[in-house]
């Protein structure tokens, strides 16, 4: 979400009249987008700030640190613009918010918000105090975003949001609510574009409505997963409202109907109370789904969740260390899934960079075509850059 976010500003910022430029030292002002999902990821954003600060540089801050932390973040780095908002850092500018079709990545893919905020209330959580309570767009203007890119020649769209699978809830803590496969059946028949990507999923909202969508090959056969531990007891304590067993029945039911899906997770190591028994159970829970890819982070604790007081701290070596060994079980995750790919030839998107994305979210080495066209690669593992 803070690639839209910047993508957004960008956008408003150029309709307003304003460059963006490549180099800071060419910039009568740096903008500083920042992330509070970690201590680490804050620390970074200030370090960037006072980078900018130390070259002589006007700067305003912008994003999830502000918006939770507006009085840290004066008191850490003085003289800087800090905005609580995205309207209050383009009201500096003189600018408006640009309209959501303006917002692209790149030429050939587009990232489309369909969701903001969350009120699941995970007791690690500081991004839902930064983002607000769950909102959900209208379909139609989902569908307005995702048919005028199409009819540009548009290639694909990123579904995105805080809490993605929530869409169409009255609150996110409702997941029997969702309504994320009857928005993607209208975009699949109510649109031309050619693919469909969804980004990160909570599990609990995932049910045979949206496997019985997911049929479709116009809808990536990836799924990302926000799973988080691979043991009930931590799911519980982080306040996760589903279980181990859901998790493997996803990744059967996704497979079934796809059977070459790429299954792809987010994991938190070093929840407190984490005992070695409830790691081995994560890495165990890997081993058994055979996921494609994992995102692993060592828990940071976020003053004004309740994780932050919680008894049981793991220790930081221990921390290290179950991140050391879930990451490299992770790598060999990896290199399964590309040699189970090896030989196989797909359809890609060309991308700006060179390189052509797969369904699967592989990024390849290619040689053929131009940006934004489609093009038909054979996986070779030499040529995967990223994925």
């Amino acid at each position: 979400m803070n690639l839209l976010d910047t993508a957004r500003v960008v956008a408003s910022l150029r309709e307003a009249g304003h460059e963006q430029v490549q180099r800071a030292e060419q910039a009568d002002m740096v903008l500083v987008n920042t992330c509070t999902v970690t201590s680490e990821s804050e620390r970074k954003s200030r370090r960037a700030v006072r980078s900018a600060q130390r070259d002589g540089q006007r700067v305003a801050v912008f994003g999830c640190g502000p918006r939770a932390h507006g009085e840290a973040w004066k008191q850490a780095v003085g003289g800087a613009q800090i905005c609580g908002s995205e309207a209050e850092l383009l009201s500096l500018f003189g600018a408006k918010p640009a309209p959501r079709a303006s917002i692209t990545t790149l030429p050939t893919r587009l990232l489309v918000p369909i969701q903001y905020g969350c009120d699941n209330g995970c007791t690690f959580c500081a991004t839902r105090l930064a983002r607000g309570a769950h909102r959900t767009v209208p379909r139609e203007e989902v569908l307005e975003t995702v048919r005028a890119f199409a009819d540009s020649g548009g290639g694909e769209v990123v579904l995105s949001g805080i809490n993605l699978a929530a869409w169409g809830c009255s609150i996110s803590t409702h997941p029997w609510e969702s309504e994320l496969a009857s928005l993607l059946t209208a975009i699949l028949e109510q649109t031309t574009i050619e693919r469909i990507r969804l980004s990160s999923l909570g599990p609990e909202y995932l049910d045979p409505r949206f496997f019985k969508v997911f049929r479709d090959e116009r809808i990536c056969d990836h799924l990302h997963l926000s799973v988080q531990s691979g043991s009930f007891p931590v799911l519980q304590a982080m306040g996760r409202n589903y279980t181990v067993q859901d998790v493997e029945e996803i990744a059967r039911q996704a497979r079934r109907v796809r059977p070459d899906t790429a299954i792809t997770a987010d994991f938190i190591v070093g929840f407190p109370g984490e005992t070695e028994e409830y790691f081995l159970q994560t890495l165990e829970l890997v081993e058994r789904v055979q996921f494609a890819r994992l995102h692993v982070f060592p828990f940071s604790p976020r003053e004004a969740t309740a994780a932050y007081s919680y008894p049981d701290q793991v220790s930081e070596e221990d921390k290290r260390r179950r991140t050391s060994l879930l990451t490299e079980l992770g790598h060999a995750c990896s290199a399964r899934f590309h040699r189970s790919q090896q030989g196989k030839t797909v359809r890609a998107l060309k991308l700006a960079d060179g390189t052509s994305l797969t369904s699967h979210g592989l990024r390849l080495r290619t040689t053929t075509g131009r940006q934004g066209q489609w093009v038909q690669v054979r996986i070779e593992q030499k040529d995967i850059v990223s994925g």
